[in-house]
């Protein structure tokens, strides 16, 4: 027999016995059911061993990390720049953030290092212009949880070089000018596990799929599918749900998992044809990142004519009606936030200040801003 810490940490360390071993990762099939790589054995009612523990304290230690990251998206564009990660870095330090968002494949399909992934070999998607192992060592020297971004379902590279992962539109022409793959398709879906698989082992500390759903519009309504089987009787909801469960059954509980939402998902009564459902999507996530941009909501949105105008009270809202429906997951919110101008009226420290306090407010203490040009200003973000 042992104490009670010793059992708790044993049950632990069954939950996490991936977490110790790494190996070149050559495909979904090679994921077991340990996770990303065997790890160590040991029998029922072994304590665990002096390493395993120290794993365990390490990965506590990175949840309790998670719950408080506060950061800004990068593109692998301006982290390929030395100059230009090196104003990051000191955007970091002076607005008092501690967590950066960085691209691993992008809207464009591109992968900014030398990915080792298969498809994106034969594809060309790999740049290698990202010094991506010593970019994470920077982050980690600095104590920066990393995020990786891994846009899933929008990839105009992959959907070139493979028209048959290409949506089309009802009529043949290429949806959106070819710019989405096809959500049904289970090579489409190990390409981008794979990614998720190859981040973990450089180093992020988590993982998060953006793009995580079927494209949007009236064309996207009756779009063709051509990997979905004939006798495929599932809904939209039912794929995204369905994939996010298998990424993290092949991932495991050990390493931290995210997703982006469409921030009106709070309030919208079905998934508006793109597959997702907050709800449907949490139980498989340890974070759900609404991007409740108030600029992105219409008049009357929340009782406001302009929701633009109204930044608090808009992710207030939001996030309380998110919370209402991730609640039973035990999912955790961490919001997008808007840094960016769009309509008027445009953005500056009152409107960013007024977001994160309306998070903090909801005792979120774990927030993101997004500026797609990477354009950010620590006046304007300091608290």
């Amino acid at each position: 027999m042992f104490s009670k810490t010793a059992l708790g940490l044993t049950i632990l360390a069954v939950f996490l016995a991936g977490f110790l071993t790494w190996q070149p990762f050559e495909g979904p099939s090679q994921v077991n059911k340990n996770g990303l790589g065997s790890g160590d054995s040991f029998e029922t009612g072994q304590a665990p061993t002096e390493q395993l523990q120290q794993k365990i304290k390490d990965y506590e230690s990175l949840k309790e990390q998670s719950a408080q990251a506060r950061g800004v998206h990068v593109s692998f564009g301006r982290a390929a720049s030395d100059s230009g990660w090196q104003e990051m870095l000191a955007l970091i330090d002076s607005a008092g953030l501690n967590a950066m968002q960085l691209d691993v494949k992008d809207e464009s399909g591109q992968v900014g290092y030398a990915t080792q992934v298969k498809l994106a070999g034969a594809t060309g998607a790999g740049l290698g212009v990202l010094p991506i192992r010593e970019r994470l060592q920077d982050l980690k020297d600095r104590g920066i949880y990393s995020i990786a971004r891994i846009v899933v379902f929008r990839d105009p590279l992959l959907a070139q070089k493979r028209p048959d992962l290409m949506v089309r539109t009802a009529g043949g022409s290429p949806l959106a000018g070819g710019t989405w793959v096809d959500p049904y398709s289970k090579e489409v879906q190990d390409y981008n596990l794979e990614l998720a698989v190859e981040a973990y082992q450089l180093g992020f500390d988590e993982v998060q799929f953006d793009y995580i759903r079927f494209p949007e519009g009236r064309a996207a309504q009756t779009a063709v599918y051509n990997c979905k089987a004939a006798d495929d009787s599932r809904t939209r909801v039912d794929v995204i749900a369905g994939y996010l469960s298998e990424v993290r059954s092949a991932i495991t509980r050990d390493r931290l998992f995210s997703a982006t939402v469409f921030g009106y998902m709070s309030i919208a009564e079905d998934d508006q044809g793109i597959g997702q459902r907050p709800e449907r999507m949490a139980p498989y996530v340890d974070y759900l990142s609404p991007m409740s941009y108030p600029s992105h909501y219409g008049p009357g949105n929340y009782g406001f004519e302009n929701p633009n105008a109204h930044p608090y009270e808009v992710i207030d809202a939001s996030l309380k009606g998110f919370q209402t429906l991730v609640e039973p997951s035990g999912c955790r919110l961490r919001p997008w936030l808007q840094a960016f101008s769009w309509s008027q009226p445009p953005y500056g420290r009152n409107e960013i200040r007024a977001q994160i306090n309306a998070t903090e407010d909801n005792n979120i203490k774990t927030w993101l801003l997004w500026n797609e040009d990477v354009s950010y200003n620590s006046d304007e973000i300091v608290k």
